[in-house]
């Protein structure tokens, strides 16, 4: 079965910081707090400076031309100046609070980050790639660039690995154009879509060379339910046979339908961490995805990158390939050669940025498990869009929402949390199934208990439903924790063409609550004129 890329979704690309004013001086854009392993002060950790072939002691990273592009990030670090845009909707510290991190690392070319995408360019000079961990699906060669006939058939869409590799890890501090997130990480290109067969993407998730798998593809949409059981198979082997069984992380887009994200298996598995989008302002994205499987956001840029902000990132090589033919060549200075791109967007654009996040916790504590980088990532992230009617408090007093999961991503807080932090080493697990013939038809509810006597702390929960119900996207899906932290997993709001029998649903939103005592499952028949039976159902709980 054949993949279907995010881009744009008939094109939107799958592809912040605290509120706290910025603590900047007069030569640097950079600096949001001064605690560093930087004794020059100038945004870079000392370590890296002669390598870079800059300046021990000497301030001097912090120069705007050390990457000229970097004043556009806004992703990185908001200032409110985004490129040709007629409607700039930037608000200051809206970004993911990267700078200190750089103080203290960069990464380390031991944490490899791997983009399963469209490939990248090999030769990009802004782009630093791993060829022996590379790997092109239709020839078998280790250069992981788009083919001649990727490029024939989709010029644009065949720049989005490209453009996701530069959001991890373009080079920094070396005068050309932009920075990643993790400029010193190792990256390797998988050019699965050269081949988009199973057996590609199979190989590609489960490479055991890889320490974080960015993913921004996945398929579906809001009407169907995409069962992708191959890949599943890969990465249920990737975290307990991945690096060393601390598992390999995956990060993966939640989608561009703005649609339920549990209507993929791969985001419900618990395996995978989802990330919604935010724009620059740090609000939900039109075309993100949501949903109680939904962990955390990042930004993403808007749909229309013609009047508001979209990322910028490294393009396919020249003015002839990639992105920026068909914007026309943005004309800021510093992207002459069309190495460059400002319309990269959509979750595709905040998979990368968390995986770069990601290859920087391994970096200052490579011990971590895949189950620790979830956590880690949840608990440090940042409450945005405070005001917006998504918010909770779940029983463990953590604000989570369907939109945000437990917010924008704050790289700062999760790098500095990784360095010592005691892994989550004692899994604990739950699973029960309950066969049953319930009728539910409308405007029935039925309520179902469940009786949990194990006490841990909760990460997740699934729940698999089997029904032959006629009209299943009608099916309001809420499971309710023993703290009454009510998560919605179906809204019963779609036109769904698929059924389940069966499916599984999970949710992140209980987490660090205690798992004893009663669950209970809400399920309404929203719409009127249906009928149906729920055939059996199961509750799994994982914690530690």
């Amino acid at each position: 079965m054949i993949k279907l890329l995010f881009l744009f979704l008939i094109f939107i690309f799958l592809g912040c910081q605290n509120n706290q004013t910025s603590n900047q001086n007069n030569d640097s854009f950079l600096i949001h707090n001064t605690e560093s392993n930087d004794t020059d002060n100038d945004g870079l950790a000392d370590k890296y400076e002669d390598a870079l072939g800059l300046s021990v002691g000497v301030k001097d990273a912090d120069s705007a031309v050390s990457d000229p592009l970097l004043q556009y990030q806004w992703h990185l670090i908001n200032q409110e100046i985004a490129p040709h845009v007629n409607n700039n909707i930037l608000v200051q510290n809206e970004d993911i609070n990267i700078a200190p991190v750089w103080k203290d690392t960069i990464g380390e070319k031991n944490i490899t980050v791997s983009i399963v995408d469209t490939g990248i360019d090999s030769k990009h000079q802004d782009l630093d790639i791993d060829t022996d961990k590379s790997y092109r699906y239709s020839d078998d060669t280790n250069d992981p660039s788009p083919t001649n006939i990727q490029l024939y058939n989709n010029n644009e869409g065949s720049a989005h690995g490209t453009a996701c590799a530069g959001l991890v890890a373009a080079k920094g501090w070396n005068s050309i154009g932009t920075r990643g997130v993790a400029p010193n990480i190792n990256i390797a290109g998988l050019n699965v879509f050269s081949n988009p067969t199973d057996a590609s993407f199979a190989d590609a998730l489960q490479r055991m060379d890889i320490d974080v798998s960015s993913n921004s593809w996945g398929g579906g949409g809001a009407h169907w339910l995409f069962d992708d059981i191959t890949s599943l198979e890969a990465i249920e082997n990737g975290v307990i046979n991945g690096r060393d069984k601390k598992g390999i992380v995956y990060i993966f887009a939640s989608g561009n339908d703005g649609a339920n994200a549990n209507f993929q298996s791969i985001l419900a598995s618990g395996y995978v961490i989802p990330v919604s989008a935010v724009d620059g302002a740090g609000k939900i994205a039109d075309y993100s995805d949501f949903g109680a499987n939904i962990l955390v956001s990042a930004p993403g840029g808007d749909a229309d990158t013609d009047t508001r902000p979209a990322l910028i990132t490294t393009d396919l090589s020249g003015l002839t390939n990639g992105m920026d033919t068909y914007k026309k060549h943005w004309e800021v200075s510093a992207n002459e050669s069309g190495d460059f791109t400002h319309a990269m967007n959509g979750t595709s654009a905040a998979c990368p940025i968390v995986a770069g996040i990601a290859g920087l916790m391994l970096s200052v504590n490579a011990n971590l498990t895949y189950r620790d980088i979830q956590y880690i990532l949840a608990t440090t992230a940042r409450k945005n869009d405070s005001e917006d009617n998504s918010w909770f408090q779940n029983g463990a007093d953590y604000s989570v929402s369907d939109k945000y999961g437990f917010g924008v991503v704050d790289a700062a807080k999760a790098v500095e949390k990784s360095r010592n932090f005691s892994s989550l080493v004692n899994e604990k697990f739950f699973n029960k199934e309950y066969a049953v013939n319930i009728a539910v038809d409308t405007p029935k509810t039925v309520i179902l208990d469940m009786d949990v006597e194990e006490s841990f702390s909760v990460l997740q929960a699934q729940i698999l439903i089997d029904s032959d119900h006629d009209n299943p996207g009608k099916l309001q899906i809420i499971l309710e924790s023993p703290m009454g932290t009510k998560s919605t997993l179906a809204y019963g709001d779609t036109l769904l063409y698929d059924k389940y029998e069966p499916w599984t649903l999970m949710t992140f939103q209980m987490l660090n609550e205690d798992s004893n005592g009663k669950w209970r499952l809400h399920i309404t028949d929203l719409g009127s004129g249906n009928h149906g039976n729920l055939l059996k159902y199961s509750l799994t709980i994982k914690g530690y």
